[in-house]
């Protein structure tokens, strides 16, 4: 049975409890960390995060560690420093000590090629040579590979497939190696199988035998499947709903979950202190090489083996922090202090960076900033005049499953269109793709609402992004099909060349005249199911004068909502469409079965003293989208209970996905296994 929320029942808590973990090494002296605590509190009432663990070790004493909050809300679990989180990328610089204990043993070499230690499926160089992708590159983000990552959800008719088509499919070199920094998680994909293949273990065998065990770290594993447990912190989302299970193509850069405890043991290491009862896997040689600043040749890098580096404030730090859906995380070290602070938590919005920078201050005094987390962003700001990129450049987008031409037109302000072939079914859709540029040194970037047609980037709605770098007449590097929920980024090669605008080169005109305008919006709106493509959802959209923010930003369907109450039920009317909404929704992520197992008990209990409940149609649930954000961040009246910010309708693709809406402003699909959206019923008033 789903418990059915209603607003009656949402109370904003403004105090919190926590609890003081008793078996920490020492207490902390009285109020010495009181001020980090207050922090935490501020931090976890303002993003609703649902627990918070610490850890900090000095000298190898632990100095503090503690639990705040519910490592499991439903089951009223808290959280306490053995508690195992999501790490999320501070799995690399785990990944990346485990290759070098192999390359201690000399059974890797890091000065040579990753595709040496690779199996039949090679990295496929479009730019440079493959035998420049050093292995050392590879853990340096240098190797030329491009921004990549990729979630499989459970319940998805998509899943993880093994290594050797991903390495197939994304496994590209897009700029020359050693030339530049690009934060590339599939790097890490690579020294998992090859971690893999030269020990003859699975990647989850060799970090349990040869990591996790010896250094005494028993909360801490390789997760493929999910954990179940007292000791493991669910991972939830934005609205506190729980996060489905999700696996990556990369495992060794995201794949392992660890207690704070575990992670400061983990640290220790790497500040060169031991226990009795720990043994060091890597030589201090080995530990120094890892730390070393990146080669300054080699632009925009702030990366070592596996750690981001940094110095201020006369500190010389190594960390790495860590973010997917449900995870934020952040492991920093300072060396010369034998310092090492962890902080773990299972939603998204807080800043355990920030956390972890204060418990520092308070230990040392003042703050170290240098180091910072799992990417720094290096996108630059707009561009001002850049006459070397105003113009037409044709070209287009390579990889092993599709080949497509594009045309990318800059004008002198800086905004950039795109045409694709628009013959048959839209490479890219037909929408004029317009963006504004930003630009730092010889690379420029592009997002455009568009998308690509492979069957892993059809799963969600997604943009274009692209990062370029200029020679001359040429612009060349990776556009990435990147998924609105955080599903994927999906990297492939663009290479253009400057060109004259002519007209019947094969390529369409998508000015803007050439789309359909949004039509008056009127109040009728279809309540039967039907099958619509995203060319058809995207021309329903308009022609109901529809908001989305990407496909109908000027839409503006204005609702009549009226509140009304039969007991505790509650719903809304809305008298312009003639539909009575239920308020709240369902309380969690269901499938689309549970969906309409929730709606039948609705109309078995007789909710509101009504039945005819149902899911709603595209169009009837997009018409919920207001054109401003009017519900603590959402496009949605406030009415309506915000949390339930992405909910089912009832009509289909024709790959059998199923349309849902989205409260952060668009609509989009879901697999309707997933256990990705909420589900809010709808009746004839």
């Amino acid at each position: 049975m789903f418990v059915i929320r209603s607003s009656g029942f949402v109370v904003l808590a403004l105090t919190l409890v926590f609890t003081t973990i008793g078996d920490s090494a020492g207490e902390p002296e009285p109020d010495r960390f009181s001020g980090v605590r207050r922090l935490i509190a501020q931090q976890m009432a303002q993003t609703r995060v649902s627990s918070v663990a610490v850890a900090v070790a000095t000298d190898g004493e632990i100095l503090w560690e503690e639990g705040f909050g519910y490592a499991d809300r439903a089951r009223q679990i808290r959280s306490t420093p053995h508690t195992m989180y999501s790490l999320a990328s501070v799995t690399k610089p785990l990944t990346a000590t485990a290759l070098m204990i192999l390359v201690e043993r000399d059974l890797i070499e890091l000065k040579k090629p990753i595709n040496d230690y690779l199996g039949r499926t090679k990295v496929r160089a479009f730019e440079g040579d493959a035998s420049s992708a050093t292995v050392e590159r590879i853990l340096h983000h240098t190797a030329g590979l491009p921004m990549h990552w990729n979630f499989f959800f459970e319940g998805d008719s998509i899943q993880r497939p093994d290594a050797d088509t991903t390495i197939g499919r994304y496994g590209i070199i897009v700029s020359q190696p050693g030339e530049h920094f690009e934060y590339s998680n599939l790097g890490y994909g690579l020294l998992e199988t090859v971690i893999e293949r030269v020990s003859g273990r699975s990647y989850g065998e060799f970090m349990r035998t040869e990591v996790f065990e010896p250094l005494g770290m028993w909360h801490s594993q390789v997760v493929t499947e999910e954990l179940t447990g007292d000791d493991v912190a669910i991972r939830y989302m934005e609205n506190k709903a729980t996060s489905p299970f999700y696996d990556h193509d990369a495992r060794g850069a995201s794949s392992i979950y660890a207690s704070a405890h575990d992670l400061v043991t983990f640290g220790m290491l790497h500040v060169k202190v031991y226990s009795g009862s720990e043994q060091s896997i890597i030589s201090d040689s080995a530990i120094d090489l890892m730390r070393a600043p990146p080669d300054p040749r080699t632009a925009g890098s702030f990366y070592g083996l596996g750690w981001s580096v940094g110095e201020s404030d006369g500190y010389r730090t190594a960390g790495h922090g860590g973010g997917m859906p449900g995870v934020r995380t952040h492991l920093l070290l300072v060396p010369e202090e034998r310092t090492v602070v962890a902080v773990l938590c299972n939603g998204p919005y807080i800043n355990p960076e920030m956390i972890a920078r204060n418990i520092l201050a308070v230990i040392h005094g003042k703050k170290a900033r240098g180091g910072s987390g799992e990417t720094r962003d290096d996108w630059g700001s707009e561009m001002e005049s850049r006459p070397e990129i105003t113009g037409t450049w044709t070209g287009a987008i390579e990889s092993s499953q599709l080949s497509i031409p594009v045309q990318i037109t800059v004008d002198s302000s800086g905004m950039a269109s795109m045409a694709t072939p628009a013959a048959g079914r839209p490479a890219m859709g037909s929408l004029p793709a317009v963006a504004q540029i930003v630009s730092e040194g010889e690379s420029v970037s592009m997002s455009f609402a568009a998308e690509l047609p492979t069957e892993e980037t059809l799963r969600f709605r997604h943009k274009l992004t692209l990062k370029m770098r200029v020679k001359e007449d040429t612009l060349s590097g990776f556009i990435a099909a990147e998924s609105y929920r955080e599903a994927f980024c999906l990297p492939f090669y663009i290479r253009l060349v400057r060109t004259e605008s002519q007209s019947g080169d094969g390529l369409p005109d998508i000015s803007a005249g050439s789309e359909p305008e949004s039509a008056t919006p009127t109040g009728t709106l279809r309540s039967t199911y039907t099958s619509l493509s995203w060319l058809d959802g995207r021309q329903m959209i308009r022609q109901k004068g529809l908001f989305d923010r990407f496909w109908n930003p000027s839409g503006d369907y204005e609702n009549e909502f009226e509140q009304q109450f039969d007991g505790s039920d509650e719903v809304v009317i809305d008298r312009r469409s003639g539909l009575m909404w239920h308020q709240s929704g369902t309380a969690d992520f269901v499938t689309f079965t549970e969906a309409e197992q929730w709606i039948d008990e609705l109309n078995s209990t007789g909710y509101a003293g009504c039945t005819g409940w149902r899911l709603p149609t595209l169009e009837e649930a997009a018409s919920l989208l207001e054109s401003t954000r009017k519900n603590r961040g959402m496009f949605i009246d406030p009415l309506f209970f915000r949390d339930t910010w992405c909910i089912w309708t009832g009509d289909r693709r024709p790959d059998g996905r199923a349309w849902v809406v989205i409260f952060s402003g668009r609509v989009d699909w879901s697999d309707r296994n997933t256990r990705l959206n909420f589900a809010r019923a709808v009746r004839n008033y």
